[in-house]
């Protein structure tokens, strides 16, 4: 079982999650539920996952269809919409109220540190397809187990078809031909670029309704993975952001861990930031609202309105989409060398996402069983495909062994049976060939414009974390407590220095405080975390 389970542990890995979390009741692990039983004496399975508003209802889904059948038993789906999924899973853990199932709501740093979930190692020969998965993919294995090699969640595998670091610079290339402008390759270039695109009307509509940029809005709790300043790459340090240290500003640089927190280029982003809000080239009431990116970035489907983003690929443009392109991070100033800029390093982290599948400790008997046959159903072949990309027979056709050919009408249907290479919780295994999947090839279209500036870093995994990266419990307290009261402070900070400006005054002040809270402390722990999972290579 896990070592070292305290309530102060458990307490200090939600107090990392959450900037307001109750701190009364870690619940009680004891003591199984009782089940229950729908009218056809079917026992009933209660599932948690995040939801979007794009998908149908669960019950009307294929794949759903089958794990019911699979189990013998009636599933009752709770959804969390996204924006509310960071508010209620840490509430969850320290009421100690953890779902009998659960898709994609928490993390292998919780389920390992909370007494709260089953040991899923003592019942791989029940999941046989599970335990191929992890037979094949050691790497997936080692990235979720304990420090005492138990396993508490089950990984979701997109290999190949999602190994993409879905933080690519997206520009709208019909508006620079229309205006006769290049694709920036400076910050100053892209700065006159961006003021083209507040005065010129370049969408055409005789209104002044552009935005020049935005950006995902800053969160309280960590870095937002497409966010400002995934502009460091314009300055020399390669991000990381879809792993967990960049909440610590740690990257990895030629085998040693550095943090770009307190880095003067850092500074530099800032400021450069601050000069696109002051200008209004990136509107200062976006900075704090999430809602604003969504809207603006899609607008109405038929006129364009934003400029310059960071997104996944251009299918985030949805109707518009032919109007983007994703261009190279432009250095920061002119006398940089090209080879001094990089690329961000998540491939590897979005291939695999370690926010799988969980069951609860307290779940009584013959609802494990029955979540025992859900996941082996839901880590098969055709079920990991149908969640993915729906109904074999409807928007998918299997063309052969292993071999799936996908529906144009899958990605333009409006109320999905689907629920797409983010949500889908499963194994889609390397050797799979599908055809006709749009989402990956956008990805791979977006990654490839970066492949010079990654090459720039030589060997990759010396400047990276692998996905087995992972804390121990002493180290993992640490990092929860630290990582709380860091960003109880940070982004208020960030915030002003964006819209106010006033970082060259206020930057002393600030890594002193940032190290008295810790900070370096956590960069010696990540560089031990980082020389550890070397070794297990």
């Amino acid at each position: 079982m896990r070592s070292n389970k305290t309530v102060k542990r458990a307490l200090a890995a939600a107090l990392a999650l959450a900037t307001v979390v109750p701190m009364a009741a870690c619940g009680n692990s004891s003591g199984a539920k009782k089940a229950e039983y729908d009218a056809n004496g079917k026992v009933i399975v209660n599932i948690q996952m995040v939801s979007q508003t794009t998908w149908d209802d669960m019950e009307n889904m294929t794949w759903t269809q089958r794990l019911q059948e699979a189990c013998d038993c009636t599933i009752k789906w709770n959804l969390t919409p996204q924006n509310e999924w960071n508010r209620k899973r840490p509430t969850t853990l320290t009421a100690g109220d953890v779902p009998d199932g659960a898709f994609n709501f928490y993390y292998p740093r919780e389920t390992n540190s909370y007494d709260y979930f089953e040991n899923l190692n003592d019942h791989l020969d029940e999941m046989p397809n599970v335990k191929a998965f992890f037979e094949a993919e050691p790497d997936a294995r080692k990235a979720v187990e304990s420090t005492d090699g138990d396993i508490y969640i089950i990984p979701r595998h997109k290999g190949e078809f999602g190994s993409n670091s879905r933080v690519h610079l997206f520009i709208n290339k019909a508006w620079l031909d229309k205006l006769g402008l290049q694709v920036p390759k400076t910050w100053d270039e892209l700065t006159a670029v961006l003021e083209a695109f507040k005065t010129q009307d370049p969408n055409g509509n005789g209104e002044a309704d552009e935005i020049p940029a935005t950006f995902r809005a800053m969160q309280t709790t960590g870095l937002a993975w497409q966010g400002v300043f995934a502009f460091l790459n314009s300055v020399g340090i390669p991000t990381q952001f879809s792993h967990e240290a960049r909440n610590f500003g740690a990257y990895v640089k030629d085998g040693k861990v550095e943090n770009f927190l307190t880095d003067d280029r850092f500074k530099e982003v800032m400021k450069y930031m601050h000069t696109l809000v002051e200008k209004d080239l990136y509107p200062a009431e976006y900075i704090s609202d999430e809602t604003k990116y969504n809207a603006n970035v899609q607008s109405d489907g038929k006129t364009a309105k934003v400029g310059l983003t960071i997104t996944d690929s251009a299918l985030t443009f949805s109707s518009l989409s032919d109007q983007y392109v994703a261009i190279p991070w432009p250095k920061a100033t002119e006398d940089m060398s090209d080879s001094e800029v990089y690329a961000d390093l998540s491939q590897e982290v979005q291939g695999f996402k370690g926010d799988g599948f969980t069951i609860s400790k307290k779940a009584a008997p013959e609802v494990k069983e029955a979540l025992y046959k859900i996941a082996n159903q839901l880590y098969s072949e055709e079920t990991s495909i149908e969640e993915t990309y729906g109904a074999i027979g409807k928007t998918v056709t299997k063309t052969g062994d292993h071999s799936y050919k996908v529906d144009e009408s899958v990605f333009s249907t409006k109320k999905t049976q689907w629920l797409g290479l983010n949500y889908m919780t499963g194994y889609l295994n390397n050797n799979l060939k599908i055809e006709g999947a749009k989402d990956v090839d956008a990805l791979k279209e977006a990654e490839e414009v970066y492949a010079s500036q990654r090459e720039n870093l030589g060997d990759i995994d010396a400047n990276r974390f692998p996905i087995y990266a992972a804390s121990n419990d002493e180290e993992s307290e640490t990092l929860s407590n630290d990582r709380a009261i860091i960003w109880g402070y940070a982004p208020t900070i960030f915030a002003n220095w964006l819209k106010d400006g006033g970082v060259d005054e206020g930057w002393d002040a600030y890594v002193q405080h940032m190290n008295d809270l810790g900070l370096q402390r956590d960069i010696d722990i990540w560089q031990t975390i980082y020389e550890r999972a070397q070794a297990l290579k």
